[in-house]
Formats: structure tokens, C-alpha cells, sequence
């Protein structure tokens, strides 16, 4: 967590939790939930949607680089889908967009 030296207010991290053993990712779930306690923000990038539902409030999805949608309350998202791997899922079969098996 050496980018977190210099006190920045915006960390962005992509695929942050590959390869990390369950020890230090919960020391560093502890250490992000801090930051962001503190006042500061996190822009995450991942493939992982648990993930995303458990680490942020808001969304935007992003499928062959075009934005499908921006949901500023993760909460909403749930009203009609079990996961947000259901909700993209959804997004895609809506919007015709590709899925791969």
C-alpha cells in the first residue's frame, strides 16, 4: 500500500485483490475502508462484480469500452437481481450487447 505515502484523495486500483492470500486481503480491506473513512475516494476497476458489490457504492458499467449505465446508488441495483453479475448480465441481453461463455 505504498501509493497511500503521499496522502493522495483518489486511489485507483485496478484488479486490486488478484493473487492476494486471505491474511493481507483482509489487511487491506481494513486499510481502504479507513481511507475512505477519512474523507477520501476509490475508483476500482475490475472484472470481479462480488467485488464491486462489496467494496462500492456506486457503479458505472463498461462493456467493449462503452459505458452501459451509471448507478450513483449500488443499493437500487438490487431491487430486481440477486448479484450485480445478474444485473451487467441483464444490461447485456437488453442492450444486445456480447457475451462470452
Amino acid at each position: 500500500m505504498g501509493s497511500l505515502l503521499n496522502k493522495p484523495s483518489v486511489l485507483l486500483l485496478d484488479e486490486f485483490i488478484s493473487g492476494i492470500d486471505p491474511i493481507n486481503m483482509k489487511k487491506i480491506k481494513s486499510i481502504l475502508k479507513d481511507y475512505v473513512s477519512a474523507g477520501n475516494s476509490i475508483l476500482l476497476s475490475t472484472h470481479q462484480l462480488e467485488v464491486a458489490q462489496t467494496f462500492c457504492d456506486s457503479l458505472v458499467f463498461i462493456n467493449e469500452g462503452k459505458i452501459l449505465k451509471i448507478e450513483s446508488d449500488i443499493s437500487s441495483v438490487f431491487t430486481k437481481n440477486e448479484s450485480l453479475e445478474d444485473y451487467f448480465i441483464s444490461m447485456l441481453n437488453m442492450s444486445g450487447g456480447t457475451q462470452h461463455d
